[in-house]
């Protein structure tokens, strides 16, 4: 694989300001896509209610990387297991999503979350 190294800003990246940063050789290109929560695990206690910890995929690529990278993580602290369930669907729907990532990446083009989700608009 061949990849191109450049200086401007890819079309998938939704930080469009940074261009004009003074330290443009520090700047991080990237693309928060998706924040599932996890329901199949515990729930987080937040004082009067309790939350479920979420899943969450981005897409990032510092200015000086000749690629981007595909970030998935999680809110859980460090003090539970790491591990994460899904439900069938949301493995699908991640699944989805991680190769739309890989499309826009290698197409220099927006992500298109119809093709993840069958809307236009982006899931959070």
């Amino acid at each position: 694989m061949t990849a191109k190294h450049t200086d401007s800003c890819p079309s998938w990246c939704v930080n469009g300001e940074h261009g004009v940063q003074p330290l443009a050789g520090d700047r991080m290109h990237v693309v928060m896509v998706d924040a599932q929560p996890l329901l199949t695990m515990e729930f987080e206690n937040c004082g009067s209610e309790w939350e479920p910890y979420e899943l969450l995929v981005e897409m990032t690529q510092h200015v000086r990387e000749v690629e981007a990278r595909i970030v998935i993580a999680s809110t859980l602290p460090l003090d539970k297991p790491r591990d994460m369930q899904l439900t069938l669907d949301q493995a699908e729907h991640h699944a989805r999503l991680v190769l739309e990532l890989v499309r826009a990446a290698r197409t220099n083009t927006p992500v298109d979350y119809a093709n993840v989700t069958g809307s236009e608009e982006q899931q959070s």
